[in-house]
Order: C-alpha cells, then structure tokens, then sequence
C-alpha cells in the first residue's frame, strides 16, 4: 500500500545552553511521525519548477539528501513504476459464519490466547472479523486438526458431559466433538 502524506514545514529549534537557536527546518506534524515512513522528502519551488530533496529514506532508489525534480515520472522510475501502478487486489475477509466457528473453535479446545494473538498480529487484526477468509480457514483448519489428534474417550466415560467437565476429564465443549469423531470411527 503507498500513502502520501503532506505536512507544512517549520522551524526546528535546539536548546543551547539556557537559549534556543534555529537548527534547519523540519515538518510541521507529530515529532517521531517520520518513523512511520519509509521515505520522507521535502519539497522545494525552485524558480517555477518543483523538487524533492530526500530527508529520511529505507529505498535504495533514493539515497539521503538527494534532490530530483518532483514529477510523477521521476518518482515512478525511481521506485518503481509497476509498484505504483499496478492493480488494486482486493482481500476478501472472513464471512460470520467462519468467524464464529473459528471463535467457537476456540473457545471449546482453550487456545493458548498468545497464540491466538500470534494469529491476529500476523494477520494484522484486531479481530478474527478482520482476517482474510483464507487465513482464518487455516486457522480452522489448525484447531479442528488439533481435535482430531484428541483421544477417543469411551461412549461411557463421556455420558455426563457436565460430569466429565468438572472433573477435569474433558475440556468444555469437546464432548460433541469427539463423540462425532467417534461415530464417524465407528461408521
């Protein structure tokens, strides 16, 4: 993704001593916002042309304090003109109904919650709402194999499934599922 943002210039002062003294110029925005960036270029009018001198740069095509007139052409040699241009490939996002099985999924095995957020930081998500379908269909597919590898308890054992449950025998939710294994085994 390319986000452009533009910001009016300032004065940068520096403290000397008790006194204060003009040490350049810098934006005029939030102080550590160029972190953010991975190209910071300040723009200049040079007679009637604009140019662009490179204040902060992590691209090769643009090494620090250079300056190059500021055209679309020269900036899409720079980086990348297929970068720039290319089409737009939109991400389909998980629909509810795997967004909640994926959370039942979860609720019932007791995921480690670190792994959980391992998944949403990957991601970078807030949410399993927020994840691509075929990320969170990986996921399922993780849990629902972690199910699977589960032992099969006898039919006996699992009667009570609130029994089971307190005593530690069974986790909350995964007598459904392994009785179905079960069946299916059985079948």
């Amino acid at each position: 993704m390319n986000v452009v943002f533009t910001s009016h210039s300032k004065i940068k002062w520096e403290k000397v001593g008790n006194d204060f003294r003009q040490g350049g110029i810098t934006f005029d925005a939030y102080g550590k916002l160029d972190y953010l960036f991975d190209l910071v270029l300040e723009t200049q009018l040079r007679g009637s042309e604009g140019w662009a001198v490179v204040r902060k740069s992590r691209i090769e095509a643009f090494p620090m304090f250079d300056s190059f007139p500021l055209t679309y052409d020269e900036v899409a040699n720079r980086y990348g003109r297929e970068v720039l241009e290319r089409t737009a490939e939109p991400v389909k996002l998980a629909d509810q109904e795997q967004v909640a099985r994926l959370a039942h999924l979860v609720d019932v095995v007791k995921l480690d919650p670190d792994l959980v957020q391992k998944w949403l930081d990957k991601a970078d998500a807030a949410s399993f709402s927020d994840m691509p379908e075929d990320v969170v269909a990986k996921c399922i597919a993780f849990v629902e194999a972690k199910i699977n590898t589960l032992p099969l308890w006898s039919h006996r054992m699992l009667v009570n499934t609130n029994a089971a449950t307190e005593r530690g025998i069974v986790p909350p939710g995964v007598y459904d599922a392994v009785i179905k294994r079960a069946d299916e085994k059985a079948e």
